[in-house]
């Protein structure tokens, strides 16, 4: 029997679902995109914010109030003089908030 004349070639199951499945990952990557994305702009939001929080903070509760300017041109400084302030939770939300800015840049890249 020519070759034309036959039908198309019998599949096994693992092929047919492995066909099916190669759509959906598609979309799982795309999904899982948006997801870093919205993460990243979150932190990224939530980093700026408490940043300039401190900084604020710096400059009229503490002196010398240079320090508000300083941490704003030297971002490491200020999680560092708001823990020496006792303001824990904004030094742990500025830490935090750069962990997860930086692990959603890896995944990013991936």
């Amino acid at each position: 029997m020519p070759a034309a004349c036959r039908g198309p070639p019998i599949r096994s199951r693992n092929e047919r679902v492995a066909a099916q499945l190669v759509p959906r990952s598609r979309y799982a990557a795309a999904v899982k995109d948006v997801v870093v994305l919205a993460a990243l702009l979150l932190s990224f939001a939530t980093l700026v914010t408490t940043h300039v929080v401190i900084a604020v903070r710096l400059v009229w509760r503490v002196k010398p109030r240079y320090r508000g300017l300083i941490a704003l041109m030297v971002p490491p400084l200020a999680p560092v003089w708001a823990h020496g302030n006792r303001w824990r939770r904004l030094c742990w939300t500025w830490v935090g908030a750069v962990a997860v800015y930086a692990l959603c840049l890896a995944l990013a890249a991936i």
